[in-house]
């Protein structure tokens, strides 16, 4: 019989649809681990460190260059998001040269950073790790972790070399190991040892790093497995998702292997689908009504668009002063004006309060969590803490959709 390409096309339209639809799952509660989050690039005075900030950003442009390159590695395709890559390292060049049982943790505000840090026990010894969705490995000082202590550790002998968006970069030796997180426990999980104590001072309590996205971004060889996908196959939780609720002046944590519906406002979350293949937790968002594309990354701390997007998305705020640092630009406002900035992400839309649209003084002005980055090698637009923390995030892998609700 022959087939029509019309015939076909209304088929892959009806799967596309079913498969975007919500699907009716009943999720167990999970357990909690707390959370600290260490604070962000502004001092008690409510002034912005650009320097730092663009510092921040640097090291992510690093990292997310060094994921792209592991995703072509895995998959022998070039990212489908990965820019012009020439261009992109004749930039980066120039301005170097110019410079079971399901569980939850409790995560920590510390110091002088950005991301959100929680306990991971690995042979014993329990570190303080921060959670990244948009890194697979996990990677920690070399004074954090002894495998000399622990009767369950394993030398691989097999090597690795990590980028990070904390800003720094290391190398060291991969080893496995029984891991404990909330509760839940995984064995031959994947750790990489750092030559170096590469975290250093300023990331405290953190000691490292562990990631949380799809497995088509992993560094680490394929046989080695990272942590939430140990959990999953060995189903020491009974369903792979994990809930983020991160509150700078309330109790934080990450829930695993199971959600807290108690944390949304409504009780329940809106639900979309996450382009998975590329390995982010990648979704169709809007701001200030205008579509993107968007990467929820918890390493992140603002809201990063592309150049070509940023003017679209800003438009409908007047009098913005544009502020350019080290291939960044930063948008300023008069601290008296009212702003608005509207997210939706999914079904979930939302008003950024007045304290998440102003981040913080520059030069006598507010400043918008909103900037744009001209040498990021990815066409995306990155969704950070400043998302978080109006949110609380389900991020189901098995399903491979993001829950997102207000906070309750």
């Amino acid at each position: 019989m022959q087939i029509t390409t019309a015939f076909l096309s209304l088929v892959l339209l009806a799967t596309s649809s079913i498969s975007a639809s919500p699907a009716n799952v009943k999720y167990e509660e999970g357990l909690p681990i707390t959370l600290a989050r260490r604070a962000a690039f502004v001092n008690d005075d409510q002034e912005v460190d650009l320097d730092a900030l663009s510092k921040h950003h640097r090291s992510l442009e690093q990292k997310y260059a060094k994921i792209l390159d592991t995703y072509q590695k895995n998959t022998g395709h070039t990212h489908p998001l990965q820019k012009e890559k020439k261009s992109n390292q004749s930039q980066h060049m120039k301005r170097s040269s110019e410079e079971g049982q399901d569980g939850s943790l409790p995560l920590d505000n510390s110091e002088h950073a950005t991301i959100w840090a929680g306990n991971v026990t690995f042979g014993g010894q329990t570190i303080s790790v921060d959670f990244d969705t948009a890194t697979v490995d996990t990677v920690v000082d070399h004074a954090a972790y002894d495998p000399s202590k622990s009767k369950t550790s394993k030398n691989t002998h097999k090597k690795f070399n990590e980028n990070y968006g904390v800003g720094t970069s290391t190398d060291g030796i991969i080893y496995t190991d029984t891991a404990k997180i909330g509760g839940v426990k995984a064995e031959n999980v994947a750790i990489g040892r750092a030559n170096n104590d590469f975290f250093g001072k300023g990331h405290e309590p953190a000691r490292g790093l562990c990631g949380l996205a799809f497995n088509s971004l992993q560094s680490f060889p394929s046989e080695y497995p990272p942590l939430f996908d140990a959990l999953r196959k060995q189903h020491a939780v009974k369903q792979g998702v994990f809930q983020f609720t991160l509150k700078p002046k309330g109790d934080s944590s990450l829930q695993v292997g199971g959600l807290d519906k108690s944390k949304a406002k409504n009780g329940d979350f809106e639900w979309t689908k996450v382009k998975s293949s590329m390995g982010f937790w990648l979704i169709d968002a809007t701001i200030n009504d205008k579509p993107v594309t968007g990467i929820v990354d918890s390493s992140t701390t603002l809201i990063i668009g592309p150049d070509h997007e940023i003017e679209e998305v800003l438009k409908p705020i007047k009098g913005l002063t544009p502020k350019k640092k080290d291939g960044g630009t930063a948008y300023l406002y008069e601290c008296d004006q009212e702003v608005k900035v509207t997210i939706q992400l999914g079904g979930v839309k939302f008003d950024l309060p007045k304290e998440l649209v102003n981040y913080g003084k520059v030069d006598g002005k507010c400043m918008l969590p909103i900037m744009s980055e001209t040498y990021m090698p990815l066409d995306s637009w990155l969704l950070g803490d400043t998302v978080f923390q109006m949110t609380t995030l389900a991020f189901d892998m098995d399903k491979k959709r993001l829950g997102v609700a207000l906070q309750a």
